[in-house]
């Protein structure tokens, strides 16, 4: 097939580098049935054909390869290799040398996945024979079959071509938490919105375990719509609170437009972002114990520049995570969501919002529903409140 191979060069950042065919999975060999050599016409075919003289056409058989292992693993390693262009000794002193301009992220995890198991170097130290016949996979298995805790030793190399990447992703997604978290928790808005759903909670509820309380969890907000009005099939107990936003606090119903980084945030899982956390500081935990047994630091300079302070920020990071869902170990499962850990943060200010209403409110009057609320004995509160806050 004459085609053009592209330089490696060319490779870097197109369709092709991501290409593994294979995984494909297919029978090359009826490649060799359709497209091999005839028989009836190929020189190498016709052993000692007579001609029209008489004489024997003198033909030499050429060498036949020796393959050790599985057809399959053979030809899938064959194909990695073929894009090295190098020669078994010449991978393996990369691979002792750990050298990165040979050995990129996408050749170190080819190798990963070539590496012998402890048959495949049985089988190649046990041939006898002669070893220029070898396959190129059996060469290759050859060549690094000295080489100690060779998958550890690529899997250490693996961590410091992704390490740096995975950590500034998580580094921003915690940086986005934090923004987020603040932003909540500063939000004057969003407070003045809550302070009339808990008036509005603590009118409908009045007279049930559920009124008088200093707070809720924010579970029941989406909720709110759902309840329908009596006075109106096409009115909610939504559009009710949100009158009374308008008349009351009419600043606050903007309240979403100083929550930006909610819209990213929201996208962020917090298990994964764990699970993140931890392969950081896995990879890291490996790297060491690899670089106490092999030296691997006096060759990654570089790496070593950084590896102390990223695994300092990443501890931390790791613990601050942890506190965080130890915090809401106490929640329900299903629960736990952006909103529900910030449910969390609101329940220590609850008080200071009952109180401000008190104060603000207490001299408003007989009427309405922030009077009849305030009118609620205190007492009544903290009993109600020792239940635990009211989901619905």
């Amino acid at each position: 097939l004459y085609w053009t191979p592209l330089p490696d060069a060319a490779v870097e950042g197109s369709i092709w580098l991501n290409f593994d065919e294979t995984k494909l999975g297919l029978d090359l060999g009826i490649l060799d049935k359709e497209f091999g050599p005839d028989k009836k016409t190929d020189p190498l075919m016709l052993s000692s054909s007579p001609t029209k003289t008489g004489k024997a056409i003198s033909t030499t058989a050429k060498p036949k390869v020796v393959h050790l292992v599985d057809s399959k693993r053979q030809q899938n390693c064959s194909i990695a290799l073929s894009r090295f262009r190098m020669a078994p000794k010449d991978i393996k002193a990369a691979i002792v040398a750990l050298d990165d301009n040979v050995l990129t992220l996408e050749r170190i995890q080819s190798l990963a996945a070539m590496v012998p198991t402890a048959d495949e170097v049985d089988l190649v130290k046990g041939y006898e024979g002669d070893v220029a016949l070898l396959g190129e996979t059996e060469k290759f298995f050859l060549a690094i079959s000295d080489l100690p805790r060779l998958a550890q030793r690529l899997k250490a190399m693996e961590s410091t071509w992704t390490f740096g990447q995975r950590f500034h992703e998580v580094k921003g997604k915690l940086k986005l938490l934090d923004q987020a978290y603040g932003d909540l928790k500063r939000s004057t808005k969003l407070l003045s919105l809550l302070q009339v759903v808990l008036a509005v909670g603590n009118y409908l509820n009045g007279g049930t375990p559920r009124g008088g309380v200093y707070g809720f969890k924010l579970d029941i907000l989406p909720k709110l719509s759902q309840v329908k009005a009596t006075s109106s099939a096409n009115k909610t107990l939504l559009h009710v609170i949100a009158e009374y936003v308008a008349t009351s606090v009419p600043d606050a119903s903007d309240f979403y437009e100083s929550l930006n980084s909610l819209d990213e945030v929201s996208a962020i899982s917090f298990k994964l972002l764990q699970n993140d956390v931890h392969m950081i500081e896995a990879s890291l935990v490996q790297i060491d114990q690899e670089d106490a047994v092999q030296g691997f630091f006096g060759t990654w300079s570089d790496f070593c520049k950084t590896y102390k302070r990223v695994a300092t920020e990443n501890a931390a990071a790791k613990d601050k995570l942890s506190k965080q869902e130890a915090a809401k170990a106490k929640q329900d499962e299903s629960k736990r969501d952006l909103f529900q850990q910030f449910t969390d943060s609101l329940e220590g200010d609850a008080n200071d919002i009952v109180a401000n209403y008190r104060s603000r409110h207490h001299k408003g009057g007989e009427g309405g529903v922030v009077g009849g609320l305030l009118r609620k004995d205190i007492s009544r509160r903290r009993l109600s409140s020792t239940a635990g806050p009211a989901t619905s």
